[in-house]
C-alpha cells in the first residue's frame, strides 16, 4: 500500500510541477520577462517560507560563507540563491520561446578563450551546472570555430528518447545530451600533464 502512496504522490507532484511550468510559460508570452520575474517573487517567498529541505540544502554552504550571519539573515541568503537560480530559469525559457532574444551582459573570460582558439591547439571547456552556464552556451556559438557540447543529464530529469528541457541546441553548436558520467575521477591521470589555462 505504501508503494501505491509513494508513486501516487510522486505522479501528482509531477503533475503540479507541469502545471507551474505552464504558468511561468503563459507569463512568459503575456507579460515578457518582467511579467515572470515579478511571479518568481511570491513563488520563490512562498517555497522558502514553506519548506525546511531548501533550508538544509544551502545550510552548510551559507553557514561558511556568512559565518556570521543570524538566523534572518541567513533565511534571507537562501531566498536570495533561489530567487537568482529561478531568474536564470526564467532568462534560459526567455531564449527558448524568443530565439531571436538576447542578454545582454558580459561574458567574463571571452577575451581570454578568443586568445587560447587563437593558438590553433583546441580548447576544452568545463562547467558545473550552477550560475547561467545556459545563457553561455547561447554565446558559443558566436566562437569563430565549431563547436561541441557534451552535457551529462540525471536520470530522474529525463529519459533517453525524451525532450531535455535543458538540451536547448542552438545553430551553430553540436549538443550531446548523455545520462553517463562523462568524466570519472579515476580516469583523471591521462590529463595529468595537461595545461589548465
Amino acid at each position: 500500500m505504501r508503494h501505491v502512496d509513494h508513486c501516487f504522490r510522486k505522479a501528482v507532484l509531477k503533475r503540479l510541477e507541469a502545471f507551474g511550468h505552464g504558468i511561468f510559460y503563459l507569463t512568459l508570452r503575456i507579460a515578457g520577462q518582467p511579467g515572470a520575474y515579478a511571479l518568481l517573487v511570491p513563488v520563490v517567498l512562498t517555497y522558502v517560507s514553506a519548506s525546511r529541505r531548501i533550508h538544509r540544502l544551502t545550510s552548510p554552504y551559507l553557514r561558511r560563507r556568512f559565518p556570521k550571519h543570524n538566523l534572518i539573515e541567513r533565511w534571507w541568503d537562501t531566498f536570495r540563491i533561489c530567487h537568482s537560480f529561478g531568474q536564470i530559469l526564467v532568462d534560459r525559457a526567455w531564449l527558448g520561446l524568443n530565439r531571436s532574444a538576447r542578454l545582454h551582459g558580459s561574458l567574463d573570460g571571452w577575451d581570454t578563450i578568443l586568445g587560447l582558439i587563437e593558438q590553433g591547439k583546441g580548447l576544452v571547456l568545463l562547467t558545473a551546472h550552477v550560475g547561467n552556464w545556459q545563457a553561455a552556451l547561447a554565446h558559443l556559438k558566436d566562437l569563430p570555430v565549431p563547436v561541441h557540447a557534451l552535457m551529462h543529464y540525471e536520470e530522474e530529469v529525463s529519459s533517453p528518447g525524451e525532450s531535455h528541457p535543458q538540451a536547448l541546441s542552438e545553430p551553430g553548436v553540436s549538443l550531446s545530451a548523455h545520462r553517463a558520467p562523462i568524466i570519472q575521477p579515476s580516469v583523471l591521470h591521462p590529463f595529468a600533464s595537461a595545461e589548465i589555462a
